[in-house]
């Protein structure tokens, strides 16, 4: 799903809501950590997730992944572009294609293919059903 919006609240509740559908043992499982940078947007993650790390200033390299994905982003949307630009079919098909291309760091494997190993290791540890599956892979 998408975010309201650029502030604190808007963010805060996205994750307040994917806790709420996910059952909050699956979502500590599967979520361990958020890595943030020093956005306004962000400044209060510490009310919703009780792991939040926030990269210092002009040091990229704290999230590197984080990096790389900014990079492939910017193949389809142009830096200082503003992404109500484009249709939410154009983000989707962009954001499927980020999530399954195959990277070195993974061996070849893509990122979900990654998350997806995880996700069934998390979740098969679970004494409880997550209460919506869907919200996971978008």
């Amino acid at each position: 799903s998408k975010i309201a919006g650029k502030t604190a609240h808007a963010v805060n509740q996205f994750f307040i809501n994917l806790r709420q559908k996910m059952g909050i043992d699956a979502y500590y499982r599967i979520f361990k950590t958020i890595t943030s940078d020093n956005g306004s947007e962000f400044s209060e993650l510490t009310q919703v997730h009780d792991h939040v790390f926030y990269a210092d200033p002009y040091s990229p390299w704290e999230r590197g992944s984080n990096e790389i994905n900014n990079r492939f982003l910017r193949k389809e949307i142009t830096k200082g572009e503003a992404i109500n630009n484009y249709s939410s079919a154009q983000i989707i098909v962009t954001n499927d294609w980020m999530n399954h291309y195959p990277r070195a760091i993974f061996n070849g494997h893509s990122s979900m293919d990654i998350y997806r190993k995880a996700f069934y290791q998390e979740i098969s540890q679970l004494h409880q059903p997550i209460i919506n599956w869907s919200v996971l892979f978008i």
